[in-house]
């Protein structure tokens, strides 16, 4: 644990009615005088599935021909309304901010670099779950 407000609550309170579980409570106190966040209770999805396997399973059963893959298209399309609607409750809760594009790539290519905790069981393969590999060099920056 560390020091702070830990940022799954600060976020959930930011999205809240943004098509997303509802927060029903956090545990917080203070450490040595600084806040600290113990415990984040959100509702339970019920029926809810990882969208990587999801997306997994429909190429698999699109290329064997198991279906034509118009289910997993009306899905995405749900996804997409309501990661759209999470992010317009972000913007519209936290603002938004305009940064360079070039330091945009590289505080985006920084944290590619940084090592990541090896992936829990079942992550295997999942795009963020280890370490990046193979990062190509951009143009004009040193590797």
């Amino acid at each position: 644990m560390a020091p702070g407000v830990n940022p799954e609550l600060e976020l959930h309170r930011a999205i809240t009615g943004a098509r997303v579980p509802r927060l029903l409570g956090a545990i917080e106190g203070t450490l040595r005088g600084a806040p600290i966040t113990l415990g984040v209770l959100h509702e339970f999805a019920a029926g809810s599935r990882d969208g990587w396997l999801l997306a997994t399973e429909a190429v698999r059963n699109l290329v064997s021909g198991v279906d034509d893959g118009s289910a997993f298209v009306a899905d995405v399309e749900l996804l997409g309304a309501a990661v759209a609607d999470v992010h317009v409750a972000l913007a519209d809760r936290l603002g938004t901010s305009t940064m360079d594009a070039e330091v945009l790539a590289d505080v985006l290519s920084d944290r590619l670099d940084r090592p990541s905790s090896p992936p829990r069981a079942g992550q295997a393969g999942r795009p963020g779950s280890g370490p990046c590999t193979g990062r190509r060099a951009r143009p004009g920056r040193r590797s």
